[in-house]
């Protein structure tokens, strides 16, 4: 599901302009792989000290990894 709402963003914003905050470095790994695996790799992902310092405009979506 999170991939799909990325796909949709991903056509109408740059991808430079969006960002997946994930609090832990595995989530961060996890969450790479599966951008890059859906071609979707050009998208930003870190850790909130990553981000830190950054305009964030909204969150638009939350889902925990299991």
């Amino acid at each position: 599901m999170v991939l799909l709402f990325l796909r949709f963003f991903y056509l109408s914003v740059d991808p430079k302009e969006i960002g997946v905050v994930a609090p832990y470095k595995a989530q961060v790994r996890t969450i790479r792989e599966y951008l890059k695996q859906a071609k979707l790799s050009e998208i930003s992902v870190g850790s909130v000290e990553q981000f830190q310092g950054q305009v964030c405009v909204d969150r638009m979506f939350h889902e925990g990894l299991r």
